[in-house]
């Protein structure tokens, strides 16, 4: 037993070792990637031509609360928005339906967002093909390609939450 416990004491990983050699399938993605269409291109000719989109948290007062809109890259008109206590898929599939009211159908609209669990989702693009709109994704790990939106989520938090709450906090 002396001995055993000298063995896991020097190699702490040495029972997992074995398993290092068998080959392991790669991680499955929720859904497929989207290709991205907008590439940093943030303009738009007209209204309903590209929609920006993600989900943002707010911690107000110790409690949670998640933001998920959609903003118009024409004008930076919010088309709709969710507001949820926790993430999850019926929040966006909400937010997205409430958007659909105001476009027509095949309208050549583009999307975009990041590459987010939601996005991925089959149901969510099962939406917007339904619509024949085209998706589009950041590439992974790359905030600056949904600048639009980081962007509006940043304003939003420093002028309309943080200040009020500095505020709260000098009276």
């Amino acid at each position: 037993m002396r001995e055993w416990d000298q063995r896991a004491s020097r190699h702490p990983c040495a029972p997992f070792q074995a398993f290092q050699d068998i080959p392991r399938e790669p991680v499955t993605e929720l859904g497929k990637i989207a290709p991205n269409i907008l590439k940093r291109n943030f303009k738009a000719a007209m209204p309903n031509e590209k929609w920006a989109t993600d989900v943002t948290e707010f911690n107000v007062s110790g409690n949670k609360l998640y933001l998920s809109p959609i903003i118009d890259l024409f004008n930076g008109e919010i088309i709709s928005y969710a507001l949820s206590e926790r993430p999850h898929f019926n929040q966006i599939v909400n937010m997205l339906k409430k958007s659909f009211e105001k476009i027509p159908d095949k309208s050549n609209l583009i999307p975009h967002s990041d590459q987010g669990w939601q996005y991925q989702m089959k149901q969510y693009q099962f939406l917007l093909k339904e619509k024949v709109i085209k998706q589009s994704m950041s590439r992974k790990g790359n905030c600056i390609d949904n600048a639009i939106i980081e962007n509006f989520f940043g304003i939003l938090k420093s002028e309309l939450f943080y200040l009020k709450n500095i505020v709260l906090l000098i009276n």
